[in-house]
């Protein structure tokens, strides 16, 4: 190796490492592709912390109080549940919003760490502002055009 490179090889060949268990609730869970530069992100993250990352894929819709009885959305508030870490990247449209929102208020209320990236920072404001009980309807111009707290 050239000296550069030898530490992080060595990182990279020690199976051992602990691991830390992120949830990515998104809208695209299914197609990993769509958030794969937050995923390398994290994953060479997590090299230089020497750990290993388990991502957990948390389909956001999924988490929303109108899927309640359903096996995905007990399958998804499982994955969510056993997360060191949430991480809730940016996105556009009103699908899946609501469940992101739960996603910041659950990391909250259980003081798990959580980290929004553009969508997923206007989310965690949005809980905030609806735990602090200023505005219960509060949404973000990025899901809706229907805004009333301007």
């Amino acid at each position: 190796m050239d000296g550069l490179t030898d530490g992080w090889v060595d990182r990279l060949m020690v199976p051992s490492l602990p691991a830390v268990r992120i949830a990515l609730v998104g809208k695209y869970t299914h197609l990993a592709d769509s958030y794969l530069s937050v995923t390398k992100a994290i994953t060479h993250s997590s090299l230089a912390l020497k750990c290993r990352t388990e991502m957990v894929w948390v389909e956001a819709s999924w988490l929303e109080d109108a899927n309640k009885g359903t096996p995905e959305y007990d399958t998804n508030w499982a994955k969510l549940r056993s997360a060191h870490g949430i991480l809730v990247p940016g996105g556009f449209g009103d699908r899946g919003v609501a469940g992101k929102v739960l996603a910041s208020a659950y990391a909250r209320e259980h003081s798990i760490p959580y980290f929004g990236i553009c969508l997923g920072m206007q989310v965690a404001v949005i809980d905030v502002v609806r735990y602090a009980g200023e505005a219960s309807a509060s949404v973000s111009v990025s899901a809706t055009d229907d805004v009333g707290y301007l």
